[in-house]
């Protein structure tokens, strides 16, 4: 049975992820679809490439259909199906029009390799092809899809593997984006982990994390953080943060404490330090120009240039004008007229 996805409409009074700060993959992922190529999202492991897939449904209602390798491998270990069923999602998609979501496809050149049992623990039959069908379809023209990886560079290593799909590199949110986004999808998360959040607790996750976990990436970490502290308490207080995180490092409460205090209230808008305000969908912003800026009067000295308050919920989907810490990493795309969405 495969379910066939159009967009991310969920049920009646059912919460959903809100997108930020991800425009310009979402443009380049949609661009790509358009001239019938297939794309990857790569990026560290918490930075949100699941999330820019979310993203890419909402605008561009495409049909999608998502493979679960890990559960084709358990499903398939005894009677040696995997093979079948991977074609057989393959050949739906392409039948139904849709898009092959494969998440963390570089399994699939696991499988491959046969190292399935150091990986999933079980014996799956595979005759050695699996990953090079699924190239040779991309190829053809056969099939369309949007995968993930965290392996970008050892997939770069295979053949003409730049012929099969265009690389979107997905980078990690700053701590300031990070609050700003959980703080926004509060609800949802709050119905996915069964506990209730603040704001405080969710800026003290993003704070404790950037600063003492450097080896994950947000907002992928502080969602683990609070998950963790979610499993034994119902509500997620910031003492419990602290001794989570004191229990893992040799930071003492009272010095996470501190930090937590010299951190500033969450924010309310989009951060304008280092803005780049091109927008991936057409949008046009200009910076004010500081030199423009007048002299008070009698005294001499200008008066600083600020940046005009903006909403972040003034586009049709939240997602943040702010693209500077982005990068898209692709060759030329021509510009197509379907591109008004």
């Amino acid at each position: 049975e495969v379910e066939i996805v159009v967009g991310v409409k969920g049920k009646s009074g059912e919460e959903k992820m809100e997108v930020m700060y991800r425009d310009s993959e979402i443009s380049i992922s949609i661009r790509c679809l358009l001239d019938d190529r297939s794309v990857i999202l790569h990026g560290r492991p918490g930075v949100g490439k699941r999330a820019v897939f979310d993203g890419l449904k909402e605008v561009f209602p495409v049909p999608t259909i998502e493979v679960d390798i890990a559960r084709l491998v358990t499903e398939s270990a005894d009677c040696g199906t995997f093979e079948e069923s991977l074609e057989g999602y393959a050949q739906l998609a392409s039948q139904k029009k849709a898009v092959l979501f494969i998440p963390h496809i570089e399994l699939l050149k696991v499988l491959e390799d046969g190292a399935c049992s150091a990986i999933f623990g079980v014996e799956c039959c595979c005759n050695g092809s699996v990953f090079r069908d699924l190239c040779r379809m991309v190829a053809l023209g056969e099939l369309t899809c949007v995968a993930t990886t965290n392996s970008y560079k050892s997939l770069q290593r295979i053949s003409n593997f730049y012929c099969y799909f265009t690389g979107v590199e997905v980078r990690e949110m700053t701590a300031t984006q990070s609050i700003e986004c959980l703080i926004a999808n509060r609800r949802y998360l709050e119905d996915t982990m069964g506990m209730l959040l603040s704001n405080k607790a969710i800026s003290a996750a993003v704070t404790m994390t950037q600063e003492h976990f450097p080896h994950q990436q947000l907002p992928g970490k502080a969602i683990d953080l609070l998950t963790i502290v979610g499993e034994s308490e119902r509500c997620c207080s910031l003492k419990s943060l602290v001794r989570e995180v004191s229990e893992t490092t040799d930071i003492t409460s009272d010095q996470l404490f501190q930090e937590i205090s010299r951190q500033n209230s969450p924010p309310s808008s989009i951060d304008f330090q280092n803005p780049d305000l091109g927008s991936a969908f057409g949008r046009r912003f200009s910076a004010p120009d500081k030199n423009k800026s007048r002299p008070s009067g009698g005294t001499g000295q200008r008066r600083k240039a600020h940046a005009p308050a903006m909403s972040s919920r003034s586009a049709l989907r939240r997602i943040s004008i702010d693209t500077s810490n982005s990068s898209v990493k692709s060759p030329s795309i021509p510009s197509s007229p379907l591109a008004v969405l």
